[in-house]
C-alpha cells in the first residue's frame, strides 16, 4: 500500500499530538465554552495550527494541536480559572480556547439545533398531509357507502392483475390490506372460483369466539353486525347529548326487541320492525341540527352510524335476507366453506376489523389461506 503525503503528515500530526499530551498530562474537564470576544482583537487573533482536517459525518474537524499565541482568558467557560488544557481533538472539550477548527462549539450547537427545527417542520408537514389525505378519504367513503352501501377498498379496482392482488393478500404482505377485510375478500373470491370448478377440501373450522369478531359489508352485512352487537351498539359520541340521549334509548330497545328473536332462531315481527323504523325517523330528524354543529369527525361518524341503521332496517323488510343471522354461530361456530356459502347466499362481503379484533383477523386470513392451498393442491 502506497503512502503519500497526506497520511505521513496525519501519522506525524498524531505522534507529536500524543508526545505533547504525555509531557503535559493534562486532566481533561467537559467544557461548553461560546465565543469569546477576545479572539476578535490583534493580539489574540494569531494561532499555532499542526494537524491535519479530517472528514467525518459531521463535516470537516481538526485533528491536532491548535493554540493561540496569546491566549485569551476563558470569561464565559465553565472552567475559567483553570489551567487544564488540551488538544482539539478531545471530544469532551477543553479550557485553552473557546473554539475548535472551523468553529466553537455553539456554532456546531446552532447547526443541530437548525436541523432539528427543519426536520420538525418536516414532522409537521406531514402530519398536516396526512391529515388531508384522511379527510379526503373519509368524504370518498361516505359518499361510497350513502351510494353504493360498499366501501371499495384501494387498489381493488377492475382491471388489476388478479394473480398479483392474490399472492398478495395470500402472503399478507400489508397487514392494513388484512384488517380493511380487502385481503379476505380476494381470498374468498379465489376459493369461490376454485370449488366453482369442482375443488373439494377439508375446510377449516372458526370458533364461536373468531366469528364474534367478523365484520360484513354491504347493506345486508349492517343488518347482521348490528344484530349481533344488539346490546352494545356502536353509538358515535354525539349521541350522548342531552337532546338526542331519550331516542337513542329508544332505538336501543327496539333493535333488541328485533334482535333478540332472531339470534334465537325466532321469525321476524313485522310490527316490531315498523316501530324501529319510526324512531329511526325520529332520531334522524332530531340529530340533523346537532349535526351541525359537530367537528368532521364527528359528524362522518353519526351520519355513517345512521347509514347502517337505515341499511339494516331495508335488508330485514327484503324477503330475500331471510334466514341471514345465523344463530348457531354463537354456540357452534362454523368451518370456513359454511361461512362463504352464507356469505354468498347474502352477497356479503368482509368488513373491516372492530377495535380489538386483529387477532381473530390475522386467524380468519390463516384459515382462508389454508383452506385455498386445500383446494388447490394436485390430487393423486
Amino acid at each position: 500500500m502506497k503512502w503519500n503525503r497526506t497520511r505521513w503528515c496525519l501519522v506525524f500530526t498524531l505522534t507529536l499530538t500524543c508526545s505533547l499530551v504525555g509531557a503535559q498530562q493534562p486532566q481533561w474537564t467537559p467544557t461548553i465554552a461560546p465565543p469569546n470576544p477576545l479572539y476578535s482583537m490583534t493580539p489574540y487573533r494569531y494561532q499555532i495550527n499542526i494537524g491535519a482536517p479530517v472528514p467525518t459525518v459531521y463535516g470537516s474537524t481538526f485533528v491536532g494541536w491548535t493554540a493561540p499565541f496569546t491566549p485569551a482568558p476563558q470569561l464565559f467557560s465553565p472552567n475559567h480559572g483553570r489551567a487544564n488544557t488540551g488538544p482539539a481533538w478531545n471530544p469532551s472539550g477543553s479550557s485553552i480556547q473557546g473554539y475548535m477548527y472551523g468553529g466553537n462549539i455553539m456554532g456546531y450547537a446552532n447547526r443541530v439545533g437548525g436541523q432539528r427545527d427543519f426536520e420538525r417542520a418536516q414532522q409537521a408537514a406531514a402530519i398536516q398531509r396526512n391529515q388531508l389525505n384522511t379527510a379526503n378519504k373519509a368524504i370518498h367513503d361516505q359518499w361510497a357507502y350513502e351510494k353504493t352501501g360498499v366501501i371499495v377498498p384501494a387498489g381493488a379496482q377492475a382491471g388489476g392483475n388478479q394473480s398479483d392482488a392474490l399472492q398478495r393478500a395470500l402472503g399478507l404482505l400489508d397487514e392494513t390490506e388484512l384488517l380493511s377485510g380487502e385481503s379476505l375478500n380476494i381470498i374468498q373470491s379465489a376459493i369461490m372460483e376454485a370449488e366453482a370448478r369442482g375443488a373439494k377440501g377439508t375446510s377449516p373450522y372458526l370458533t364461536p369466539r373468531l366469528l364474534e369478531d367478523v365484520r360484513f359489508a354491504t347493506p345486508a352485512g349492517d343488518a347482521l353486525n348490528l344484530i349481533r352487537q344488539w346490546n352494545r351498539l356502536p353509538f358515535p359520541a354525539a349521541f350522548a347529548q342531552p337532546e338526542l340521549r331519550e331516542l337513542r334509548d329508544n332505538l336501543e330497545k327496539d333493535f333488541g326487541a328485533i334482535a333478540l328473536p332472531l339470534l334465537s332462531g325466532k321469525s321476524l315481527e313485522p310490527a316490531k320492525l315498523t316501530k324501529l323504523e319510526q324512531t329511526l325517523q325520529q332520531l334522524e330528524s332530531a340529530v340533523a341540527p346537532v349535526i351541525r354543529n359537530l367537528s368532521f369527525q364527528e359528524a362522518i361518524a353519526s351520519r355513517k352510524f345512521l347509514n347502517q341503521m337505515a341499511n339494516a332496517v331495508k335488508a330485514l323488510n327484503s324477503p330475500a335476507n331471510s334466514g341471514l343471522v345465523k344463530a348457531t354461530w354463537a354456540t357452534e361456530g362454523a368451518n370456513v366453506n359454511e361461512l362463504l356459502k352464507h356469505m354468498a347466499k347474502f352477497k356479503l362481503r368482509f368488513g373491516p376489523a372492530p377495535q380489538g379484533g386483529d387477532t381473530s383477523y390475522f386467524a380468519l386470513h390463516r384459515a382462508l389461506a389454508t383452506y385455498y392451498f386445500i383446494l388447490t393442491q394436485p390430487k393423486k
